[in-house]
């Protein structure tokens, strides 16, 4: 899920002490979440808060253990779409700003050292940067399918996806039975043949709860993500 460096699970997500955490806390309404993610039996935990804000909300990633001085944000509208992606990995000398102006997403910064300055083209679908922690409206929508669009962190491409709800599952999440609704990521169109994966989302609120899917080709290990805490 993680949404700074590791594919669509990075969605999450999501592709974020990031943020230090005695700010992830200070704001009226602010959640916070911590998934265990986990590839061939290495796991890392990542706490994600998500804080109401003027234009939507405001999403930080706080990767635990990890470099301190990494920072990304992302700010959304009311319906969780992406507005502005920012950014840093100073010992990287990575540093981006994206912004969506209507159909058209601008990036400038640097990448690993070197200079960038893109212009996406894209259509009226959201722009959902940390996808997985962005899909509350659709889940919570009577709507069967949505199209999304992603910028990879990596290499600056982007990709569209899809989503789509498969039905309602019972899953056990913390001792406990949780209604689910089950959504399958892929690729648009005829693409989906060659990759998809597998969320998980409370169907009370839209809660992000579970991932499973590689986060590459054919033959990339298989990441699972689940949250443990919910503060």
């Amino acid at each position: 899920m993680r949404f700074c460096r590791l594919g669509l699970s990075a969605i999450v997500l999501i592709g974020l002490g990031l943020i230090s955490a005695d700010t992830s806390v200070a704001a009226e309404g602010t959640v916070k979440l911590t998934y265990h993610q986990v590839t061939q039996a290495q796991g890392i935990y990542e706490a994600y808060t998500l804080t109401p804000s003027a234009s939507g909300y405001e999403l930080k990633l706080l990767p635990i253990g990890q470099d301190p001085s990494v920072t990304s944000i992302i700010r959304t509208d009311s319906l969780y779409s992406t507005l502005t992606w920012e950014h840093r990995e100073p010992r990287e000398g990575t540093a981006l700003t994206a912004v969506r102006q209507g159909n058209v997403i601008r990036l400038s910064g640097s990448l690993r050292g070197k200079r960038v300055e893109k212009e996406y083209r894209i259509d009226s679908h959201p722009w959902m940067q940390g996808y997985a922690l962005q899909l509350t409206g659709f889940i919570l929508s009577k709507e069967k399918r949505t199209v999304f669009w992603r910028i990879n962190p990596v290499d600056l491409k982007i990709t569209a996806f899809s989503a789509t709800k498969t039905g309602q599952v019972t899953l056990t999440v913390d001792g406990k039975a949780v209604e689910t609704v089950h959504v399958r990521i892929s690729f648009p169109g005829a693409a989906g043949a060659f990759w998809s994966a597998d969320s998980w989302f409370r169907k009370l609120d839209g809660r992000y709860l579970r991932y499973r899917g590689a986060n590459g080709p054919p033959g990339t290990p298989v990441t699972t993500v689940e949250l443990v805490a919910e503060e």
